[in-house]
């Protein structure tokens, strides 16, 4: 990604743009908790249903996957996405997150929060996620 968003600046200042301009939104499933573990156990059966609703998607892009056990490649993902590939956990781990993502020239993350998971329980997040918010803006 941060390659992608380098070659997206030097774009810019070839074409006489401020290459420090332009906006670098980066949509992410987003589920911030008092810990990971809490997270975890209330994202993983809603996230794994969201995926398997796209599997067969996958299955049609990558021909590696056919013949796959999609339960294995299921959860596969799901590990990836909650290490590394969303904002899934305590508000530590999110906050580190979004500051790696600063590093590799991200300006803003667009929290995608729609994957299963009940309205009453994003509800009840929205406080831990405002403090990932507060933190990354106030650089703590």
């Amino acid at each position: 990604m941060a390659a992608n968003i380098e070659v997206y600046r030097a774009a810019r200042a070839k074409n006489g743009l401020d290459p420090a301009g332009g906006t670098v939104t980066l949509i992410m499933h987003t589920f911030a908790g008092e810990s990971d573990k809490q997270v975890r156990d209330i994202v993983k059966g809603p996230f794994k249903a969201y995926l398997k609703s796209s599997f067969d998607l996958w299955r049609n892009q990558w021909s590696d996957l056919k013949g796959v056990d999609q339960e294995q490649v299921v959860n596969f993902a799901f590990e990836r996405y909650f290490r590394t590939a969303s904002l899934f956990g305590s508000v530590d781990k999110c906050v580190r997150s979004v500051e790696k993502l600063a590093q590799a020239g991200v300006n803003e993350v667009a929290c995608l929060v729609d994957f299963g998971v009940t309205g009453d329980e994003i509800r009840a997040a929205l406080p831990q996620l405002d403090q990932v918010r507060s933190r990354v803006q106030a650089g703590t």
